[in-house]
């Protein structure tokens, strides 16, 4: 498939037949709103830089779960990664060579409401809740039946901990929490965007939590990301897995073990996250948020 980049060729791009008739028997007549609201995402200048082709295969992704890729309404993202691929060429003798260049390689990836939607999608959840614990919050744990104590009265701004619980309409329950350094150390053992950034240490991540967001990923928005890896976690191993959440997961997955797929570390660097405010245009503010569950101990 040919490179594609640039607005005007993804505009021609989404406007094909075949492109058009994908989404819509995916969407039907959300199509436009949709295809609009993959357009705005050219206003993230890590985006633009990613062939049209890989965009439009992810967002199609995202399209199949229900899922909307507009940031401002924070269900999923497409985030960047800066990866190597071999590609063929003539050198000056005319002899066919093949070299590695570096791409943009756009990957879909849900936020915590999105996984939440998902998994109520599915029917199969009574009660599902992700968030931050702080100081004097966590009265404690019970190893043998995995339930956690929040009962503690909180005594001051500083988040020590992260927490996702699921209860199942056939009555099963299941809580989870990880405190800021197990947060960091995973995401310091896990996570491309940060594992071979030397400037990007376990201490330096635990010094995000509580901190206000000022990107995505784990140095532009550490709580996030530990809410989300909570709930990730929890889900995975104990949930009821849809098709889509199922899917969603797995494709989390890769993108977080994206190295280990590579022989070497060379072969792979993934950027910290970047990105740009983008608003959609046919945002309505008077849309409703997502319904908040309640966590019940």
């Amino acid at each position: 498939m040919a490179v594609s980049t640039g607005l005007p060729a993804l505009k021609t791009l989404l406007q094909g037949d075949a492109v058009k008739r994908r989404f819509e028997n995916i969407l039907g007549q959300n199509t436009p709103a949709y295809i609009s609201s993959i357009i705005d995402l050219y206003g993230d200048s890590q985006i633009a830089q990613c062939d049209n082709n890989l965009i439009v295969k992810e967002c199609l992704r995202a399209a199949t779960m229900k899922l909307p890729i507009n940031r401002a309404l924070g269900y999923a993202y497409l985030i960047t990664f800066n990866t190597k691929v071999k590609e063929e060429f003539i050198d000056e003798k005319g002899v066919k060579q093949v070299r590695e260049v570096r791409v943009k390689q756009p990957t879909f990836i849900p936020s915590t409401k999105g996984y939440i939607q998902l998994a109520m999608r599915s029917g199969q959840y009574k009660t599902i809740n992700a968030d931050k614990i702080y100081d004097g919050e966590f009265a404690g744990a019970d190893k043998l039946s995995g339930t956690i104590d929040l009962s503690g009265q909180r005594k001051s701004d500083k988040v020590i901990g992260y927490f996702a619980y699921i209860e199942l309409v056939n009555g099963f329950s299941k809580a989870l929490f990880m405190n800021t350094r197990e947060m960091a150390q995973y995401a310091k053992l896990y996570s491309p965007s940060v594992k071979y950034d030397s400037k990007v240490t376990v201490d330096s991540l635990m010094a995000l939590a509580g901190k206000s967001p000022t990107g995505l990923g784990w140095v532009g928005d550490f709580d996030s990301m530990g809410i989300k890896t909570c709930l990730r976690r929890l889900l995975s191993k104990y949930g009821i897995l849809s098709t889509e959440l199922q899917t969603a997961l797995e494709n989390e997955n890769k993108a977080e073990t994206a190295e280990s797929e590579s022989s070497t570390k060379e072969e792979i660097e993934i950027e910290d996250v970047k990105y740009e405010d983008v608003t959609s245009s046919s945002e309505k503010p008077e849309q409703k948020q997502e319904q908040q569950l309640q966590c019940k101990f």
